[in-house]
């Protein structure tokens, strides 16, 4: 039985080295996470429960899926300027606090938004790949099991480099 740590991102980092070695091995796949600073504390969300530098991220959202395309001039580069989280609360965890009628309700238009990318538990891997607020036009609705939450860039470049090759 072998004893050498399979998990090279945890000393590597985010380098072509690591996304050539991860291309195949779904455990080192690029993940996503989501921060919503509320008023009543960070609501941090991602599509699986997991810990990234002792940080609990809830399984509540489908992030949708990144995809890298050549577009104009060729260039790598991922785009988003509005992006929606549909959260699950089937289980109506946030319906007695953070929603609205709930003892920490504080509204959601203008709060701050920021979805990371990075290579599962090591939060040294994760890049800002999308930063904006809570729109106030469509920003937030809400259904029986879920709400959704629209958010918009904050109208800074909202372009983040891909590497050529993975």
């Amino acid at each position: 039985m072998s004893s050498s740590d399979r998990r090279p991102y945890l000393t590597g980092g985010l380098n072509q080295t690591t996304l050539d070695a991860s291309q195949d091995n779904l455990v080192q796949q690029l993940e996503m996470v989501a921060d919503i600073q509320l008023a009543s504390g960070t609501l941090r969300l991602s599509d699986r429960a997991k810990y990234v530098d002792g940080t609990f991220y809830s399984p509540r959202v489908v992030f949708p899926a990144v995809n890298r395309t050549v577009g104009d001039w060729l260039s790598g580069e991922l785009e988003f300027s509005e992006i929606q989280l549909v959260v699950n609360n089937t289980d109506k965890e946030f319906s007695d606090t953070i929603l609205p009628g709930g003892s920490a309700f504080a509204g959601f238009i203008g709060v701050p938004v920021t979805i990371s990318i990075g290579l599962a538990e090591d939060g040294a891997t994760y890049s800002i790949i999308f930063k904006g607020t809570i729109s106030d036009v469509g920003g937030f609705t809400r259904d029986t099991s879920t709400f959704t939450l629209s958010a918009r860039s904050d109208f800074q470049k909202a372009n983040v480099t891909i590497p050529n090759q993975v």
